[in-house]
């Protein structure tokens, strides 16, 4: 009869120091993955810096764009981000899937270009989006970066 008990005993401590395990096993995996995701942020963050300013320096430059920078995209992109970069408003009234990061993740908004603005010698393009009532407004740069990151595409 002892001996069962303390058999019982040892399973049962066995199994509670298991379930613990597991548990701060379970934290440190939610943790590497919350880890991971601010490296993989932080990585998006630097490359999309270092392609805006590959952006802007072609854009002073006026020269290198096609060949360089806009090699990822398709035709309809291409002719899209050279009406952009002329101001032609023809691409007022265009829709766009543009993602944004929100708390943490991406979301994805379905915005229009409303018109064109000239900050600061710098043009500017601004957008409403749906279930916005404000309107927002980004640069040229910007809007070009996003389409090269993939965070603006045309629908």
């Amino acid at each position: 009869a002892t001996r069962d008990k303390i058999i019982k005993f040892s399973v049962q401590q066995g199994q509670k120091i298991r379930s613990i395990l597991e548990e701060r096993e379970g934290k440190v995996e939610k943790e590497k993955v919350v880890r991971l995701k601010e490296v993989a942020r932080k990585k998006d963050t630097a490359q999309r810096r270092k392609m805006e300013k590959q952006v802007k320096e072609a854009l002073e430059k006026d020269e290198g764009i096609e060949e360089t920078l806009f090699e990822s995209l398709g035709e309809d992109e291409k002719s899209f981000v050279r009406l952009v970069l002329c101001s032609s408003t023809d691409v007022i009234g265009k829709c766009v899937r543009h993602v944004w990061e929100v708390d943490g993740g991406n979301e994805e908004f379905c915005g229009t270009i409303k018109r064109y603005h000239k900050k600061n010698k710098r043009q500017m393009i601004i957008m409403s989006y749906e279930g916005y009532n404000d309107e927002f407004t980004i640069s040229v740069t910007e809007f070009i970066t996003d389409m090269l990151m993939g965070d603006i595409s045309l629908f």
